[in-house]
């Protein structure tokens, strides 16, 4: 339930998209924050059986899965919104920046939402374990940005954390 909701953060806080003030995001994750606690609180509201021994599957709570489906599209969806309208920028190297972790977040939501929320929807459970090989796609392309396109600016993280270990010793 969280992957949304950081994804949607990380994609406003990424771009500092100047249209989302604190007030404004805070709007925005409420509804998320309250479906969250609901869902930890009592999971029973998406499960109606669990069937682990026998075929692997679930008896899904259609209404409330629905529900979570239609919620984790929007944020993961506006998400990638903010960073592609983001990548459409003047300056080539923020433009790489976006596209790559708009294609890196791009791949791994496909992968991750059709394996692990739209197929256990309609009663295939045989491919869930698909769902996080998005990552696969997702780590080497962020590698790469960070490598390639100056990502994050690694270099001077590390060229800090150095000197601050070493004024420490």
């Amino acid at each position: 339930a969280l992957i949304a909701w950081s994804t949607l953060l990380f994609s406003i806080t990424f771009a500092r998209d100047p249209n989302f003030s604190k007030v404004r995001i805070a709007y925005l994750t409420l509804p998320l924050l309250a479906i969250t606690v609901a869902l930890w609180t009592n999971p029973w509201l998406l499960l109606k059986d669990v069937h682990v021994a026998s075929s692997n599957t679930a008896d899904l709570n259609m209404s409330f899965y629905l529900i979570y489906i239609v919620y984790f599209a929007i944020y993961y969806i506006g998400a990638l919104a903010i960073l592609l309208k983001r990548s459409h920028t003047k300056n080539k190297v923020l433009n790489r920046h976006f596209k790559s972790v708009f294609i890196a977040y791009g791949s791994a939501g496909v992968i991750g939402m059709l394996f692990n929320l739209f197929l256990p929807a309609v009663g295939m459970y045989e491919l869930i374990w698909a769902g996080p090989l998005g990552l696969l796609l997702f780590v080497p392309i962020v590698y790469l940005a960070i490598a390639k396109y100056g990502l994050f600016d690694i270099r001077q993280t590390v060229v800090r954390t150095v000197a601050y270990l070493t004024s420490l010793l």
